[in-house]
């Protein structure tokens, strides 16, 4: 009990530290405590430090402790060391930082009941600016729940390092050119692609399509983390990516060629980590195909394309 009332006196001596803002060339500080973390933290923190560089990155972990639930969340930034780009320091938080491997680690919000950030009496200034333009640079995410003991990962927050990958090319049914057509012009082809999926379940046949927010120079689609065939084809100056699972009546036809696409994924750019995780959508439907062959669309998946304004 002791040894509980002296960690607590000591926790919130040093982690309601404020921010000093000094705006010298835009640079402030942060005095922030050391933290000793658990080896559970260790653990999470070995999947990503090669995805990094400890010289121009560092770690930032957000943790979560309401009521009887604990989440943490890894984000591997990318900036300079020496003078910290993040804007994390807006948060009024309890905040600690600890080094792993090299890489500095920063935590907001120590207060936990699992003892995974020991304070400690030790403090350093940190040098840094807030990003202008309020978005920081990834290069890895992730979120954990806590439930039973040990680190849970959450579904669709799987960081992917950019990463190459040789796609299949394919032509299309003009069929399928007609789902297209109802998508086409509500978005910039620069700017998004189209992902369909064809499925055969109990001898029927449907597609989903689905229009995706996404820079088509590095694209932002996590279906590339799926262990299944993709092809790729080009309609109206969209790229669309195929996901090949059941293609029975030929609707795309596999071609000799192929082509290498660059990809990564950020879990921040989904609207709706459930029910959309595959990114941004501008545009989505369910089509099943009748026994004439015809496509019908599925008014219960329907989601109305609306233009960009």
């Amino acid at each position: 009990m002791a040894c509980m009332i002296k960690k607590l006196t000591l926790l919130f001596s040093v982690s309601f530290v404020l921010v000093a803002f000094v705006h010298a060339q835009g640079i402030s500080h942060a005095a922030i405590p050391l933290v000793k973390e658990n080896p559970k933290i260790d653990a999470l923190l070995d999947k990503f430090v090669k995805l990094g560089d400890p010289a121009r990155s560092c770690f930032v972990l957000y943790a979560d402790p309401i009521g009887g639930l604990y989440g943490l969340t890894v984000k591997g930034l990318k900036t300079d060391t020496a003078v910290l780009n993040l804007n994390v320091f807006k948060y009024k938080a309890p905040f600690g930082y600890f080094k792993y491997k090299k890489y500095l680690v920063l935590v907001v919000n120590t207060y936990d009941l699992f003892n995974f950030f020991e304070p400690t009496p030790h403090i350093k200034t940190f040098r840094y600016r807030l990003s202008p333009i309020g978005g920081d640079k990834y290069f890895c995410s992730a979120d954990y729940n806590y439930p039973i003991g040990q680190f849970d990962k959450m579904p669709f927050s799987d960081p992917i390092a950019m990463t190459d990958i040789r796609v299949t090319s394919v032509v299309e049914d003009k069929r399928i050119d007609s789902l297209l057509d109802k998508y086409i012009g509500l978005n910039d082809p620069a700017r998004s692609c189209f992902l369909i999926s064809s499925y055969l379940v109990n001898k029927e046949y449907s597609i989903s399509l689905s229009g995706l927010r996404t820079d088509t120079t590095i694209l932002n689609v996590n279906v590339f983390s799926q262990r299944t065939r993709l092809g790729y084809f080009r309609y109206k100056a969209y790229l669309v990516i195929v996901k090949l699972y059941a293609d029975p009546y030929h609707f795309f036809n596999i071609q000799a060629t192929s082509k290498v696409f660059r990809f990564e994924w950020d879990e921040r750019k989904s609207e709706d980590k459930e029910l959309n995780p595959l990114g941004q959508m501008f545009g989505y439907n369910n089509y099943y195909m009748d026994k004439n062959g015809n496509f019908n669309s599925s008014v219960i998946f329907d989601m109305i394309p609306q233009k960009d304004h």
